[in-house]
């Protein structure tokens, strides 16, 4: 297995603005403009329906390009390429990563193996401070939550701590 993660260049920048809108839209935003992550997430997903979960995944500006072989990955890439170039979206190729064969990606590692959890996102947890109300719990359950399907029995092993955010539920 292949895989390629290509970085775009200001992508929340490159969505074009409804005529009639830009006279509201002068002020320069680092991030683009408020719904510019969401637009961009349905622009991807309309350009590149055909190959959704085929040889591609998009998370808003996070691309991940995977396929089977070599030879069948490069057909991939240039496929995807071109859609891309033709809709003015452009790879910031020093950001970018091609051609490995294994892959960080939404704080997962993904290869030939299959898709398992970032070793950095273990230590993370292993590590986290202790909470000490119901909002740091809040914080550590999201963040555990995210990667409960690589856990046997996560709701079971989670329960005494989600038990704790019930109301009238003293926290200890």
């Amino acid at each position: 297995m292949y895989c390629s993660k290509p970085t775009f260049r200001a992508p929340y920048r490159l969505s074009p603005i409804e005529l009639g809108t830009d006279r509201t839209s002068i002020w320069s935003c680092r991030f683009g403009l408020t719904n510019a992550p969401g637009t961009f997430q349905a622009e991807m997903n309309h350009i590149l329906r055909p190959l959704l979960d085929e040889c591609v995944v998009v998370y808003l500006d996070d691309i991940l390009i995977y396929s089977r072989d070599l030879q069948q990955h490069v057909e991939h890439l240039r496929h995807i390429f071109e859609i891309l170039r033709r809709e003015r979206f452009y790879v910031k190729l020093s950001k970018s990563y091609f051609a490995l064969e294994k892959v960080q990606f939404l704080g997962h590692i993904v290869s030939a193996q299959g898709v398992h959890v970032d070793p950095k996102k273990i230590e993370a947890m292993r590590t986290w401070k202790t909470p000490e109300n119901v909002k740091e719990l809040q914080q550590f359950l999201g963040f555990a939550n995210y990667y409960n399907r690589f856990v046997p029995q996560y709701a079971k092993i989670a329960a005494p701590l989600t038990n704790l955010l019930k109301k009238n539920t003293p926290y200890k």
